[in-house]
C-alpha cells in the first residue's frame, strides 16, 4: 500500500484488517473500514503488533470494567509501522517515515 492508492476520486481504498472483539472472550481477524487521514493526521502501515495487559484484561473482564464500550470494537492502542499518508497540513511526518506512538481513540 502506497500513499498514492488512497488519492483522488477513482482510486480504490487499501484493503484494512484488525482483531475484533464480536463477542465476550472472542477475537476475529476480520476486515475494517479504511480512514483516511484528516487535516494534521497520518495513516500508519502496521508493522509489530503488541499485546498489553489491557488487551487481555478488555477480553477476560470488558463488560465488566469497561460497560461502555459497544461490540464490535476494534482492539489495540499501539502503533509501530510505516507513514503511508499525510492529511493536510502535516509537516513532521512524510510518506515512508518509520513510527511508532501510542494511538488513542475518539468518538
Amino acid at each position: 500500500m502506497n500513499a498514492s492508492q488512497a488519492s483522488g476520486p477513482s482510486a480504490a481504498l487499501p484493503q484494512n484488517e484488525a482483531a475484533w472483539r464480536t463477542r465476550f472472550g472472542a477475537i476475529e481477524i476480520r476486515p475494517a473500514p479504511y480512514t483516511p487521514p484528516c487535516h494534521g493526521e497520518i495513516v500508519v502501515q502496521n508493522r509489530a503488533v503488541a499485546i498489553n495487559p489491557i488487551d487481555w484484561i478488555l477480553q477476560a473482564l470488558g463488560d465488566i470494567f469497561f460497560p461502555w464500550l459497544k461490540r464490535p470494537f476494534i482492539l489495540g492502542s499501539d502503533i509501530a509501522g510505516d507513514v503511508v499518508e499525510t492529511g493536510g497540513g502535516v509537516s513532521r511526518f512524510t510518506v515512508g517515515d518509520r513510527v511508532l506512538a501510542h494511538g488513542v481513540a475518539y468518538d
